[in-house]
């Protein structure tokens, strides 16, 4: 999973 990756399953940073 990437940063800001809000759409992701499991959000790291979610907006980045």
């Amino acid at each position: 999973l990437k940063d800001g990756d809000e759409v992701s399953i499991v959000p790291a940073v979610a907006g980045g």
